[in-house]
């Protein structure tokens, strides 16, 4: 669910003609902006920071080039993390290229994702000084607004909506976001066997 909403937010970023994220497995270039983009880029040394960084470069070359396939015939399956822990630190790492990019959209979706995912937990927190009310309308808000946006992404996905999984991701996914967003300014995240 999770990955799919990233991708629905991705496929908006591409309508605005900003970056917001990319994934090797599907993206698509011509070999000569390839070839072209490894001889001018200054990124080469971030890791794992060659998909969005491509695409930022093609983005930059010709914005009218680039485009998100949003068809049933063009997803790709990739295989996701086996634990939390190595979950935690893919999404670090992915969140952490964000810093770099010179778009300024990624950085504005991130600040406004830890800033929402602190005041939904700090509401939850305030509870027995100030009432339900702060944090029911942080919780059922983004439980309405999940429901609605996965009922609407899901099926592209071949993925089942069902009512308990979405409420479960709703909640859990500030607690998600709020771990990453921290790891990938701290730098606190392991890829490919090294701390980064």
């Amino acid at each position: 669910m999770e990955s799919a909403l990233l991708m629905a937010l991705n496929a908006n970023s591409f309508r605005d003609k900003s970056i917001l994220m990319a994934n090797d497995a599907n993206l698509c270039v011509k070999k000569s902006v390839f070839l072209k983009a490894q001889s001018e880029r200054k990124d080469l040394t971030i890791p794992g920071g060659d998909d969005v960084f491509l695409l930022e470069y093609a983005m930059r070359q010709n914005p009218e080039a680039c485009l998100f396939i949003n068809t049933q015939e063009n997803v790709m399956e990739t295989r996701s993390e086996i634990s939390l822990p190595a979950l935690l630190h893919q999404r670090a790492r992915w969140a952490s290229k964000v810093h770099f990019l010179s778009d300024v959209s990624g950085k504005l979706w991130q600040i406004f994702a830890i800033v929402f995912s602190l005041l939904y937990i700090v509401s939850i927190c305030l509870i027995p000084f100030k009432g339900w009310v702060a944090a029911g309308i942080f919780v059922l808000g983004k439980m309405a607004s999940d429901m609605i946006l996965q009922a609407r992404i899901l099926p592209v996905f071949s993925y089942p909506a069902h009512l308990l999984h979405i409420m479960a991701y709703s909640v859990t996914q500030v607690f998600f976001i709020l771990i990453a967003g921290i790891q990938s300014y701290t730098g606190g995240y392991i890829w490919k066997g090294r701390q980064h």
